[in-house]
Parts: C-alpha cells; structure tokens; sequence
C-alpha cells in the first residue's frame, strides 16, 4: 500500500525528477511551456519557496519498497490577488502529479486529500487550483472529488 508522507530534505533528487515529468506532461497540452531542463532549477526552488512562505505542505506518495510514485504541493495562506475577492486567505494547490503506472489505485486522491487537511489545519476557507486546457483527465479527476469551474483564463498567441 502507498503511504503519503511529507517531503524531507533527503527527498529532493526524487522531488525534482517528480516535478519535471509533470512538466514534461503538461507540455504536450501547453506550447508555450519552456522545455523542463531549461528551467527545472529555478522552478523547483520557486515552488519550495512559495509553500514554505505559506505555511504550504509538500507531501510524497511512498510506494512499498520506498520509491516516490506521486507528489502534491499545497501554497497554505495565500492572499487574493485581486480587490473584488474575498479579503481571507485560502490555499493554493500548486501541482499533483502520479507516476502513470500508479494511477488508478487511489494514490491522486490520498495526495488530494492530504493537501485538503493541510489547509484545513490552516484555517482557511477554501482551496483552488488551476488546470492546463485539454488536460482532461485532471478535469475530470478534480471533479469527481468536488471541485468546480470557477473561471477560465484564455490567451491568443500575437506571433
């Protein structure tokens, strides 16, 4: 059975190699995305820092045997970014990523439901997320487990 546990200092090559197959993924469904090597370093430190300044939660999905099948990153008090929002804080979840050959066994979801903890913990009122566009099956997934559209960003490519 995999275990979800969080992140430790001794993780980080596997945390890394986690969140670059994830961008990997995700570039196929966004083509302005830079390639992962070209920008792994400085995203991975920005995403650390970010929860760490949040009071955010890096969790991990252990698999039997000890190999990181999954990770899940939670921003825990982030601020509104506009006026028109409500003035508390709420929870931002970063990435959730499963390793494809661990999908389908309830691993996303107990990563899921760890972030959710996490910032019930904290307080907060709510937590948001966003989804690369033809990404389905996260939809799909984010869904099923009681998340709904909110907004849509859209974008128009000038070149």
């Amino acid at each position: 059975m995999t275990m979800i546990r969080e992140y430790r200092a001794t993780d980080r090559g596997a945390l890394r190699r986690l969140v670059l197959d994830l961008h990997e993924q995700v570039r196929r469904f966004d083509p302005d995305l830079a390639p992962g090597p070209e920008i792994l370093d400085r995203y991975f430190e920005q995403l650390l820092a970010k929860q760490a300044g949040t009071a955010g939660g890096v969790f991990l999905a252990e698999a039997p045997g000890g190999a990181l099948v999954g990770y899940v990153v939670v921003y825990g008090r982030v601020h509104p970014p506009a006026a028109d929002e409500r003035p508390e804080p709420y929870a931002w979840l970063a990435e959730l990523y499963v390793r494809e050959a661990h999908r389908g066994q309830g691993v996303g979801e107990a990563l899921l439901a760890r972030a959710e903890a996490h910032a019930r913990d904290l307080g907060v009122y709510k937590i948001d997320l966003s989804v690369v566009a033809g990404n389905e099956a996260a939809r799909r997934f984010y869904t099923r487990l009681g998340y709904r559209d909110r907004s849509h960003t859209m974008t128009k490519r000038l070149d």
